[in-house]
């Protein structure tokens, strides 16, 4: 597994991209992702919460593709899914050992999965890190998202 490089950063502007910062006094578990939205993007969905997180399995495959720097991050459909029509799988792409390698890191929760089944209907929507939530005194690893488009 690779190094997680933290910035203890007293603004976003001191991380590189794909770094992990902290702001002071942001709780011990709370690491902010450094994945900068374009101008010629529009964010539609701010906040998204991966649900499934803590399922055996993904939270070390979350650690697993945190911890790579040339981490990627996608949406998928799930047709299969035989509790919602308009599930939608998070997807991390990493380098491997033998070339780049994807494992599903969760689920957008049902609330917002027709929105974002809609988003990807219409197009491909582009998908940015916000917040990664390290595993850390009884509290499950955790990623929030920021879902929208690149115009132009």
């Amino acid at each position: 597994m690779g190094r997680l490089k933290f910035v203890y950063a007293g603004a976003h502007a001191d991380a590189e991209p794909g770094e992990l910062y902290k702001l002071p006094g942001d709780a011990k578990s709370y690491l902010r992702v450094c994945d900068p939205v374009p101008k010629t993007a529009k964010v539609e969905l701010n906040d998204v919460s991966v649900a499934g997180t803590s399922r055996r399995g993904y939270a070390r495959e979350i650690m697993k593709w945190i911890t790579d720097k040339g981490r990627g991050i996608y949406l998928e459909q799930d047709h299969r899914n035989k509790y919602d029509a308009t599930a939608v799988r998070v997807m991390g792409i990493s380098r491997g050992l033998f070339g780049r390698r994807k494992a599903q890191l969760g689920w957008i929760p049902a609330e917002q999965s027709s929105e974002v089944w809609q988003l990807m209907v219409e197009g491909s929507p582009h998908v940015w890190v916000k917040t990664f939530f390290a595993p850390v005194e009884g509290r499950d690893v955790g990623l929030r998202l920021k879902i929208g488009r690149v115009i132009g």
